[in-house]
């Protein structure tokens, strides 16, 4: 009687090391999983966006810049829409605080410039430099936003290297554990057939 309660005892504490281990696994895996779903969701999209806020206002920039006045208000009404899409697609994502002030300096910033760029236009006045400046101070901006990117691209990416570390641990376990009974069950049954 005794024999069997060691027995159901071992079993039963073998059951629980490896149902511990595969909780842990299935925890690292949805780590994992969230891991490369927020890469993609946040970071992939996000730089994309990115680059083609940078697209719309280089072109805008050119536009400005060769006094192209054919149609301005038709195409800075384009490119005002295509850019407030573009803003409300990156604020979907899942923004850091400093990617918030970022992107918040971004369309401060977007916002001096169509007013100077207003005039510049109806008023005639030709001062290039301010605008250019002001460009340049956004492209600054644009430039946090994809380091932040890269930033948390990396972060993520640790997260991901740690919960496969962890699941490779664990899994080791598991496998010494199955060893480690199977060599006990072959002295078991060789020990009581002596």
């Amino acid at each position: 009687m005794i024999e069997k309660i060691k027995w159901v005892f071992a079993v039963l504490i073998v059951f629980l090391v490896i149902l511990g281990t595969n909780l842990i696994d299935r925890r690292n895996f949805k780590q994992l999983k969230n891991s490369v779903e927020n890469i993609y969701d946040d970071r992939m999209v996000a730089s994309n966006l990115i680059y083609r806020m940078t697209s719309l206002l280089r072109n805008r920039e050119l536009l400005i810049v060769r006094s192209d006045t054919t149609h301005y208000d038709e195409r800075v009404r384009v490119f005002e829409d295509k850019f407030k899409d573009i803003i409300s697609e990156y604020r979907s994502t899942n923004l850091t605080d400093f990617e918030q002030i970022e992107l918040s300096r971004v369309i401060e910033a977007k916002n001096q410039l169509s007013r100077i760029e207003e005039q510049h236009v109806q008023l005639g006045q030709h001062n290039l430099d301010v605008i250019v400046e002001r460009y340049d101070r956004i492209y600054r901006h644009m430039d946090e936003l994809s380091t932040i990117q890269m930033e948390e691209s990396a972060k993520q990416k640790r997260i991901s290297q740690k919960a496969m570390d962890s699941v490779e641990f664990f899994t080791n376990i598991e496998i010494y554990m199955l060893v480690f009974l199977g060599v006990l069950a072959q002295v078991i049954i060789l020990y009581r057939s002596k």
